[in-house]
């Protein structure tokens, strides 16, 4: 059930970027599984958009909408939601409807029922349609470094789509704004030996707006694996 309550069992946190074509999907979508997960949060971190992402939102008055008055990156977002949100279970969702919200329910129940620590949304366990050739070798090179590194089980490092324990994610001290953050948040959050598995989602490549990763970002983040690793 989707309501404004200072404990909220789930806290879903959305960051967004010029996602006006999709963020109202999105949401709907989010908040017709919320009736399975007990009382929800909802928060869009709009980084900076441009165009009419957070006149879109003002539709849904329960949700909560936080603005960057300039774009900082992904990383930057997901620090936002993580320091505004108190749920019990801290859900990371894509706006890009890529990742389809239906899927939250089966991420979030193996911490609610206090199985895992980690769950992470695997879209190569599930059916990637359209994933981009450049994509699917940069994510699968990712994550066989990590399932090197740490010894982890993991097939989809990059994925969009993760939920975590809030103690796991108030344990670590997330520092990167882009797109890298996706690999600095697996591996601090690895370090503590938390349990931890991916499920099979489905995953569409966008259809709307576009894409804002590039072949820049899976360098950074490859250095990032290694200079987490080796810090930590």
């Amino acid at each position: 059930m989707l309501e404004q309550s200072p404990s909220p069992d789930v806290s879903v946190i959305i960051p967004a970027y010029r996602e006006e074509e999709t963020i109202v999907e999105v949401l709907q979508r989010v908040i017709k599984v919320s009736g399975s997960l007990g009382n929800v949060e909802i928060i869009v971190v709009d980084d900076g958009s441009t165009d009419r992402t957070g006149e879109k939102v003002a539709a849904f008055p329960l949700v909560k909408y936080i603005r960057h008055e300039h774009n900082m990156g992904k990383g930057a977002a997901i620090r936002t939601g993580i320091k505004n949100s108190c749920g019990k279970v801290l859900v990371i969702q894509d706006a890009d409807l890529e990742y389809r919200p239906d899927c939250i329910p089966s991420l979030v129940k193996p911490i609610s029922d206090g199985s895992m620590d980690i769950v992470y949304g695997s879209r190569f366990k599930g059916k990637p349609e359209g994933m981009s050739f450049s994509h699917f070798v940069g994510n699968f090179m990712l994550s066989l470094v990590a399932r090197f590194l740490y010894n982890a089980q993991i097939t989809d490092i990059m994925t969009g789509q993760k939920a975590f324990r809030r103690s796991v994610l108030d344990s670590v001290k997330l520092k990167e704004n882009g797109f890298a953050v996706e690999i600095e948040i697996t591996c601090l959050s690895f370090n503590g030996h938390r349990r931890f598995i991916e499920i099979p989602i489905s995953y569409s490549y966008r259809r709307h707006g576009i894409s804002k990763i590039t072949y820049f970002d899976g360098i950074k983040s490859l250095v990032k694996l290694f200079s987490v690793f080796l810090r930590v």
